[in-house]
């Protein structure tokens, strides 16, 4: 397991009372699995096309905003996660050509 979906669950997990509660929070969807393990490729390359990157931004935002996503409550958790490190690659990158 990535070690930010770890951290992500850990902290998730830390307020939930109960074992089936515990499982509602743990549930993610393969659509933001996926664009989750996208993210990630694509950064770690250090060579992506922003072009690529914007695309799976894109997708991200869209996946956000399925009415199917807020009832799964670790999708948006990990979704969020995928974003903030796209937009975080993107910042690191304008300051890195400043």
């Amino acid at each position: 397991m990535d070690d930010d979906i770890r951290s992500l669950n850990e902290a998730k997990l830390s307020g939930v009372p109960s074992l089936d509660n515990a499982i509602k929070y743990s549930v993610v969807s393969q659509l933001s699995l996926s664009l989750y393990l996208t993210t990630q490729c694509q950064i770690k390359l250090h060579h992506v096309d922003p072009v690529s990157l914007a695309r799976t931004l894109d997708n991200i935002e869209i996946a956000l905003q399925n009415p199917a996503v807020p009832s799964i409550k670790f999708d948006q958790d990990l979704l969020s996660l995928a974003k903030r490190k796209i937009l975080a690659y993107f910042c690191d990158e304008v300051h890195v050509i400043n």
